[in-house]
């Protein structure tokens, strides 16, 4: 009886004494589209970077890790865990199955492999799809490249971080530039995802703000993006307006096919200029045949600290030994994915040479995973000691700061996206490469500034080839744009309709009042009437026309029109 009391406390003071060094085995994951574009490999290349700089292990080939149907690992030790961190690809055969595809790495993570958090989605359509599972699961993760602030939503993405700066931010610095160039008005086309649809309608907020005039806005679906016939008309539509500033809030495939379009139909040479969101900006306009229209295209880019210390011992540690510059500027015409998309190989050799500026922020939000990670190991807080780990790491990363090669991380406690907003940088194309000409931050004032040695004289280049703000193209082409051309005749056919429509009403009394008499009887009194109110829809459907081009007055005109037609023609 006294051995077994004896083996029963033993059991006791086992359960609830510390781990020992590499007892306690703890995963994380990273989810990163390592196929598709070469953004995910420099991302998860950077955010590998960070987890080896802490627990120095060694790095692999690249060959051993672009290929999504095995999983990388990397192990690490510290304060008593066992501390293990597996990659898993979110790009299977073609775009479309993305989004189904990283939900099933999700499950597989958090239900199989037992992961505490993980790292990713690599978009913001990802993260709002994954976003339920997480939720079900109470399974922290957080987002380098997911800039919807949609998805600041608390209540309903409740475990989802974001250390990039939010598309509001971005939102503002593009009508800030605009601002800046005197323009008036802009048209604006976007995907019609969570990413576009979101910077869309930030863009319309701070433009309204602004007093300026979004002439058209035409959203476009992925499954779209290759359909040369529409690109081709939305163009046509968008010239129409009026507007020779287009601002393209599209994923890159979209942005690229758009551009090509554009260059096809000669825009550059008529002074269009398109203001690219991060989501297209940094396209390798050489690599892709794009360079005609190259010249004056301005992007925008949360800004990366490339000239930070950490993020340069970064570059010449980890990447230099593949014989590159680094993430900076990484060459990848030579790399292909070992995976068979589609039953080819999939080649990164139309590339060309790409800078990923979401890179560093992959870096960031490893290392301040890891930093909650561990400081909860130093309280004795691991997941072989408590059921609840996840929900205690997701409170823990409320808390915890770094200062990473961005800035200071940390989140904000109400939206769990990044405290203190972020900066963007604006970039200018001049032919031949990206420039950095200004900079813009949401806390600054000025906002928006230059970047030496660049001044309103030199910059921006445009697509004629001037450059400085006095050259800044106008931002109407009052030649196609039929609401100045022909100002009066806007301002009298409302006026003209407006008789017409008394006198329709007028007539419609007056048959009714005289309903008996034998004359109007012999002509149906009662199909007259129907006749003029078929007469007044159809004016209702003219006067629809005339607002700023919308859903609403776009149903408005069909329905109105449809039905007065029928009416009138049918009485």
């Amino acid at each position: 009886m006294i051995k077994g009391k004896l083996n029963h406390l033993l059991s006791l003071v086992l359960l609830f004494s510390p781990r020992v060094h590499g007892e306690c085995d703890l995963k994380i994951g990273g989810l990163f589209q390592m196929c598709r574009f070469p953004t995910g490999i420099q991302r998860e290349l950077a955010a590998r970077a960070a987890f080896c700089e802490r627990f120095n292990c060694s790095m692999e080939d690249f060959k051993n890790f672009a290929d999504p149907q095995s999983h990388y690992i990397l192990n690490g030790q510290e304060s008593g865990l066992n501390i293990s961190y597996i990659l898993f690809s979110s790009s299977d055969e073609d775009e479309f199955t993305d989004l189904s595809s990283a939900v099933s790495k999700v499950v597989d993570m958090i239900s199989k492999l037992e992961v505490v958090a993980f790292l990713g989605p690599n978009d913001s359509r990802d993260s709002q799809a994954v976003g339920p599972v997480t939720k079900a699961y109470k399974t922290p993760h957080i987002s380098f490249a997911s800039t919807s602030d949609e998805l600041s939503d608390k209540k309903n993405f409740p475990y989802l971080y974001q250390t990039v700066p939010l598309d509001i931010i971005q939102a503002t610095a593009m009508i800030e530039f605009v601002v800046r160039m005197n323009w008036k008005s802009f048209s604006m086309i976007f995907n019609q995802d969570s990413y576009g649809a979101n910077g869309a309608k930030n863009l319309k907020l701070q433009a309204d703000s602004r007093g300026l005039e979004l002439r058209s806005q035409i959203g476009i679906s992925d499954k779209d993006a290759m359909d040369h016939n529409l690109i081709r008309t939305t163009l046509d539509f968008v010239i129409r307006s009026g507007s020779k500033i287009i601002i393209l809030f599209t994923q890159e495939q979209l942005g690229e096919s758009i551009l090509r379009q554009a260059q096809e139909m000669n825009m550059h040479k008529e002074g269009y200029v398109f203001l690219l969101a991060d989501g297209t900006a940094f396209t390798d306009i050489i690599a892709k045949n794009l360079t005609q229209i190259a010249r004056g295209l301005i992007g925008f880019e949360p800004r990366s600290r490339f000239d930070s210390m950490s993020w340069r011992t970064f570059n010449t540690t980890w990447v230099k030994k593949y014989n590159r510059q680094g993430l900076v500027i990484t060459d990848f015409r030579n790399e292909s994915c070992t995976q068979s998309i589609n039953g080819r190989q999939n080649s990164y050799k139309d590339y060309g040479s790409y800078m990923d500026t979401l890179a560093p922020y992959a870096f960031d939000t490893m290392k301040i995973l890891l930093e909650a990670i561990v400081g909860l190991a130093n309280q004795n807080i691991t997941p072989c000691r408590n059921k609840n780990y996840r929900q205690i790491l997701a409170n823990t990363l409320n808390k915890t700061a770094i200062q990473g090669v961005t800035g200071r991380v940390e989140f904000d406690n109400t939206t769990l996206s990044r405290k203190g907003g972020g900066d963007y940088d604006v970039w200018n194309h001049n032919g031949k490469s990206w420039i950095r000409i200004m900079s813009y931050s949401s806390k600054g004032s000025p906002n928006l500034v230059f970047n030496d040695p660049f001044s309103g004289k030199t910059a921006p280049i445009w697509p004629n080839g001037d450059s400085g703000l006095s050259t800044a193209p106008a931002s109407e082409n009052p030649v196609r744009f039929e609401r100045h051309t022909f100002a009066w005749y806007r301002n009298l056919f409302p006026s003209v309709a407006a008789v017409v429509g008394l006198f329709i009403l007028v007539v419609s009394l007056m048959t009714f009042k005289h309903r008996e008499n034998r004359i109007l009887r012999v002509g149906s009194p009662n199909l007259l009437q129907v006749m003029n109110f078929g007469h007044i829809l159809l004016l209702i459907a003219i006067f629809c026309g005339f607002p700023r081009p919308s859903t609403a007055s776009c149903v408005c005109e069909v329905v109105f029109g449809h039905f007065g037609f029928v009416l009138s023609i049918g009485a």
